[in-house]
């Protein structure tokens, strides 16, 4: 019994400190780990943690550049298409216009 409860107990500070890690590690993407305003709470992490929480930080910030690149791309590709759009928008008109040209030089000749 004595067991159990102690295993609960450490499954508790786990918990917690998963809780704790992932709030600092939130706090931390796009920042210097080593503010001023941070230097206990870094101090009192073990260099591991530290070394970690400094490579979460780099790949979110890689995640993140990476999502802006393809994001930049697709926007690209969208205005790409806005523009052909704009184009048969403006062909289609002009072809339009021209068929009304010469439906009406063909009636003009019909009635002649």
């Amino acid at each position: 019994m004595h067991l159990l409860i102690a295993v609960v107990l450490w499954m508790v500070q786990v918990l917690a400190l998963h809780r704790h890690l992932k709030r600092i590690l939130q706090s931390y993407v796009g920042k210097a780990l080593m503010r001023r305003s941070h230097r206990v709470e870094v101090a009192c992490m073990s260099p591991w943690t530290v070394m970690r929480l400094k490579s979460r930080s780099w790949l979110s910030r890689k995640f993140v550049k990476e999502k802006d690149e393809e994001k930049e791309r697709l926007n690209g590709v969208i205005a790409g298409l806005l523009a052909d759009k704009e184009k048969d928008k403006v062909d289609k008109d002009v072809m339009l216009n021209r068929m009304s040209q010469i439906e009406a030089m063909l009636t003009a000749m019909v009635r002649r």
